[in-house]
């Protein structure tokens, strides 16, 4: 099959540009709005779009491009082999994510090969069955229904379920049965996905609990975390003006952590850039009321995350260390002592259970674990089956083990769970697609700007002395790694096509620890820019592809990132694909979700944070900028992290100045948000729609202008 496949490449790279693809019609309507920020005046014809109540205009012009966008991407002679590959990679075998165990009880979230979206099973003394499928309540109104998190009571008696619809992430927490499938007790809404319930006593709750909606207002602002019985009455015990709490800002997200093994609840004033204000108090100081929350740290500590364990809380802090320490102190007070951990690896991620503490550290973006007896003894190292990334560490909910899963670049997840050091696996695996082992993982490096050295993954078949269409991934933001081991099967499909991918390493990540990611946020994002332009260079250095067959893709933060980087070397990339992205960052302030990013990105508000955003605004750098590559936008219409109307004033300039050379295409998802949610088909869609972009544009005769394409 591979042999047939690979051959395709090289007939449509002679065939591409004999179809038509044009920018679509009509352009955004322009309508002239200067201001002065800081004595830099903006030029902002699209303002209009971030105007709610012309909401729908910017929708229609969005829908107009798209439809046109689709239809021409549709017609391309590549395009229908490419979404039979690309929904070969991802329904090849079941696939298993998010693993919790409570006593006999074990729950996992399965996409089989025929669904849509993943739903919830459950294994018992009774068997394997399962107990909650979205897919019966998916209609073509309300847009597929998905789960986005769950939780299970410390009894195992109990899940709570958060569904959404549409891929919005805003929805409910539901209550089921785990033995019958019922649904029991009231619903608790409205809740944002990321986030479900957590028992305090048998009987009582906490969750946290977005505020009233307003219009205009930031949804994700003014969250309260609450206490009560689901049918009764809920009180307010972490968040903005709750009395007798700590102070809290609005925009961070007040998150609560309850465990059987400590008597200490845990609590967390977080946001998208990290750093959050630590809190404990007594369980049962909560349960009854009394709000006696204590502060153990604070944004300076860097904590990345926190266990409690009898009467002491374990926290990694990468303060003092950029790789990270474990802290140890009592939840009454006291002095903090540091742990000693092995040198040489980056720390993150770390679970309390009954026979000890948990953490992983990784290496060259390669996980490993360490189990601490007791929470006192030296770390201790348990060897894993396989070189892969360790992913959704979490206690068994009755303090009993440790669960988690493991998965290479070109190996499917399979789960485990860990007692008293000693590592097992839970027989919940993944399938793994049958081209994937046939693929080749290597890692490179590139030399950045300033020296620095840069880490890469490629995953091609490790074909040599000829260039190929090649992609190249970055994200470089909240210091999460892009070169980490991950198993993806719809970039796993480019690279089975015969073309090559790169997952470029950038600062901004986690890859080399704290100083890693502050060297690529905030002021310094431009340094991951150079990161990014210094991959791009040395995959052409190494002969794999050439300027006229490299493209780079990035998807939400990414738009910090791989967009600004196009915009700085056109001449280096044939082709950009910005996947639900953060493009107009100067207009945090008056985005959705946007205050949870200041953080990370800069605060607007500000002159030293507008003009880091600035540095990072792809939009406003357009009216200065002397070339784009070939651009294709994709937007969730129903996104409530990254605003759909960033892309869409992207679009309309893009198109303004560069239209009648580039392509600016936009693609948008109607049934879809930021990507979290979304069905299966819907993504396969996607992806069919940017590889035959991709392809098209990578062509081994690549016209200079769109007219020459249309020729």
């Amino acid at each position: 099959m591979m042999r047939v496949l690979m051959s395709a490449v090289a007939l449509v790279a002679c065939a591409a540009h004999a179809q038509d693809l044009i920018n679509p019609a009509p352009r955004a309507q322009v309508e002239p709005f200067t201001e002065t920020r800081y004595g830099q005046t903006i030029d902002d014809p699209y303002r209009w779009m971030e105007d709610p109540a012309r909401k729908g205009e910017m929708v229609d012009y969005v829908r107009a491009q798209s439809r046109q966008t689709v239809a021409k991407l549709g017609a391309l002679p590549q395009r229908a082999e490419l979404a039979k590959l690309v929904d070969e990679a991802a329904r090849a075998g079941t696939r298993i994510s998010n693993i919790r165990m409570a006593g006999d009880h074990l729950f996992w979230r399965q996409l089989d090969p025929a669904d849509r979206v993943p739903k919830l099973m459950v294994r018992s003394a009774a068997g394997t069955r399962l107990l909650y499928d979205p897919a019966q309540e998916s209609t073509d109104a309300a847009g597929p229904a998905a789960i986005n998190s769950y939780n299970v009571s410390p009894d195992g008696k109990t899940v709570a379920l958060h569904i959404s619809f549409g891929g919005a992430e805003i929805g409910a927490i539901r209550f089921l049965d785990s033995d019958t499938g019922r649904e029991k007790l009231a619903r608790l809404a409205p809740v944002w996905g990321e986030f479900t319930a957590q028992w305090l006593t048998p009987t009582m709750l906490t969750f946290t609990r977005m505020a009233e909606k307003r219009p205009g207002a930031d949804d994700l602002a003014g969250m309260v975390a609450v206490a009560g019985t689901p049918g009764g009455r809920f009180t307010p015990i972490l968040g903005p003006q709750v009395p007798k709490g700590p102070d809290f800002s609005p925009s961070a997200f007040p998150l609560i952590a309850t465990s059987e093994v400590s008597q200490w609840v845990v609590a967390l004033a977080d946001n998208a850039g990290g750093n959050p204000l630590v809190f404990v108090a007594r369980r049962s100081d909560l349960a009854t009321g009394r709000l006696a929350w204590r502060r153990i740290a604070t944004a300076s500590d860097r904590i990345d995350e926190v266990a409690a364990l009898g009467d002491a809380i374990y926290m990694i802090s990468m303060r003092d260390a950029s790789d990270g320490q474990v802290v140890r102190l009592s939840g009454a007070g006291g002095a903090r002592q540091i742990l000693p951990t092995p040198t040489g690896y980056v720390l993150s991620g770390i679970v309390a259970a009954r026979d000890g503490i948990y953490f992983r550290g990784r290496r060259d973006g390669v996980s490993h674990l360490f189990w601490m007896a007791g929470g006192r003894a030296p770390a201790r190292e348990i060897p894993l089956p396989f070189e892969a990334n360790l992913t959704r560490l979490a206690a068994s909910a009755d303090g009993a083990a440790a669960t988690f899963a493991l998965a290479g670049w070109t190996t499917a997840p399979r789960g485990y769970v860990v007692r008293g050091g000693k590592l097992s696996p839970l027989n919940v695996d993944s399938g793994t697609w049958s081209e994937a082992a046939k693929l080749v993982v290597r890692r490179e490096s590139a030399r950045s700007a300033d020296g620095t050295s840069v880490p890469m993954v490629i995953i091609d078949h490790g074909q040599k002395g000829k260039v190929r269409p090649t992609l190249i991934e970055a994200y470089g933001s909240y210091g999460d790694s892009t070169t980490v081991p991950g198993y993806d099967p719809y970039y796993l499909a480019w690279s089975a096509r015969g073309n090559t991918m790169v997952y470029c390493g950038t600062r901004g990540g986690s890859e080399r620890g704290r100083a890693w990611h502050d060297g690529g946020r905030k002021e310094n994002k431009a340094n991951a820019q150079a990161d990014l332009i210094a991959c791009g260079e040395r995959i052409v250095q190494l002969g794999i592809a050439d300027p006229k067959r490299l493209a780079i893709t990035g998807t939400s933060a990414g738009g910090l990132l791989v967009p600004m980087a196009a915009q700085k070397r056109p001449e280096l990339f044939a082709a950009l694909v910005s996947r639900v992205a953060i493009l107009n960052a100067t207009r945090l302030e008056v985005a959705e979700n946007g205050a949870n990013n200041f953080g990370e990105m800069g605060d607007p508000r500000t002159e030293a944070g507008w003009r880091a955003l600035a540095a990072q605004d792809s939009y406003l750098n357009l009216a200065h900028a002397r070339d784009l590559p070939d651009t294709l936008l994709t937007i969730g219409l129903n996104d409530h992290r990254v605003a759909p109307w960033m892309s869409a004033k992207f679009a309309a300039r893009a198109q303004e100045k560069f239209g009648d050379k580039r392509l600016i295409l936009v693609r948008a998802e109607t049934e879809g948000g930021h990507g979290i949610g979304s069905a299966r088909d819907l993504q396969v869609q996607e992806f069919a729609d940017i590889y035959a972009f991709l392809e098209h544009r990578m062509a081994t005769e690549k016209p200079d202008s769109i007219e020459e394409s249309a020729k």
